[in-house]
């Protein structure tokens, strides 16, 4: 028996395990996150393959989606939907655009599969969202009614 009291056993205890293993969680070196945030962006009109986004890390697919998610917060499909978006929205602030043209310039199947990703990500249509921007710019820079 020893002569320890219970907090000092349990400290002891304590600081003498290995961390847990959600402690050791894999993540991309900043130069892997830049490749990848790189790699889409420049294909981002286009379909991209997981298993491209695996090689410009040089991680296994099952490695590049473990890392991915600890060092993103999301899975590759959401953060390229998430970036889709964005440059929709960018395109929808500087162009007038229909909504057709911009959504395959996103990256988008089509406006239908655009419409339900801008909505999920954006929480509104991509017609509302644009009405509402193209509204508080007027107000903004004094283009509206007088």
């Amino acid at each position: 028996m020893t002569d320890r009291t219970p907090n000092e056993a349990h400290s002891a205890e304590r600081y003498s395990r290995s961390p847990p293993a959600t402690q050791c969680q894999d993540f991309m070196e900043l130069w892997q996150a830049r490749c990848v945030q790189g790699y889409v962006a420049v294909h981002l009109h286009s379909k991209i393959d997981l298993g491209d986004l695996a090689k410009v890390t040089q991680f296994s697919r099952c490695k590049f989606n473990r890392t991915f998610k600890a060092s993103f917060g999301c899975t590759p499909g959401q953060y390229v939907r998430r970036m889709r978006v964005a440059r929709a929205q960018n395109l929808m602030t500087v162009s007038g655009d229909p909504l057709c043209q911009i959504a395959t310039e996103s990256g988008f199947a089509d406006q239908s599969h655009f419409n339900r990703c801008f909505r999920k990500v954006v929480g509104e249509s991509p017609a509302v969202w644009r009405a509402r921007r193209c509204e508080s710019m007027q107000k903004t820079w004094g283009g509206g009614p007088a």
